[in-house]
């Protein structure tokens, strides 16, 4: 029986103690465009939490306020997971609403791998003239 062995580009990454991984698969031509979604909708719900910040000062309106911040934070959540795959928020951040700082930090520690395995998989080095003979 023949089988296929194909390099699928996909790193593990351990996110908490329990040994629990994420999974990046550089071999999705999709993920680029999730990453940019992610980036559209973070910014988007940024600006708007600016503009409605203001409608709900007050001491009258904190229940209003926490409401609408967890709103947000869980459709934060929801697009990481989307990205990152299902579940990723309960694994990285346990049984939370992560808040603006703790999402910031998971970019922080994430982006700089995803820079360096986006480098290694490139299919411009895998079909770069150099590599093919060219001079």
């Amino acid at each position: 029986m023949e089988r296929l062995n194909l390099n699928r580009k996909v790193i593990r990454i351990e996110v908490n103690d329990d040994g629990d991984y994420i999974e990046l698969n550089f071999g999705d031509a999709d993920l680029p465009n999730r990453f940019m979604q992610l980036y559209s909708n973070l910014q988007t719900r940024l600006e708007k939490l600016k503009e409605d910040a203001a409608a709900l000062e007050g001491d009258d309106k904190i229940k209003e306020q926490l409401e609408y911040y967890s709103t947000a934070h869980r459709e934060i959540m929801a697009d990481i997971d989307n990205l990152l795959g299902e579940g990723t928020c309960k694994k990285v951040f346990g049984d939370i609403v992560p808040d603006v700082d703790l999402v910031r930090e998971l970019f922080e520690q994430l982006i700089p791998i995803i820079n360096k395995y986006s480098a290694k998989f490139s299919p411009v080095q895998k079909y770069s003239a150099q590599r093919q003979g060219a001079k």
